[in-house]
């Protein structure tokens, strides 16, 4: 399975590939928390806003953060090559 250019959590065939990605700051190397939508070849970022771990909540709706950054999206478990028998 190649590396995903792009993810989107409302993706359902997506479900299983975002359990082993993340998504990261390329400039950095930090791991962008709460990442809804991701684009590395676009550059783009929709996440929730995350405070101390936390998604930050305001008049009873989650922060949503829209953003242009050079990000990578990475392995965190690679899946298993399959094997010809």
């Amino acid at each position: 399975m190649n590396l995903p250019t792009s993810i989107d959590i409302g993706r359902a065939d997506d479900h299983d590939v975002l359990r082993r990605v993340r998504v990261v700051d390329a400039a950095t190397g930090e791991t962008i928390a709460g990442v809804i939508t991701a684009d590395a070849i676009a550059g783009t970022v929709r996440r929730f806003e995350v405070d101390a771990g936390q998604l930050v909540l305001k008049d009873d709706s989650f922060v949503i953060v829209d953003e242009e950054r050079d990000i990578r999206i990475e392995w965190i478990v690679p899946p298993i090559a399959e094997v010809a028998e």
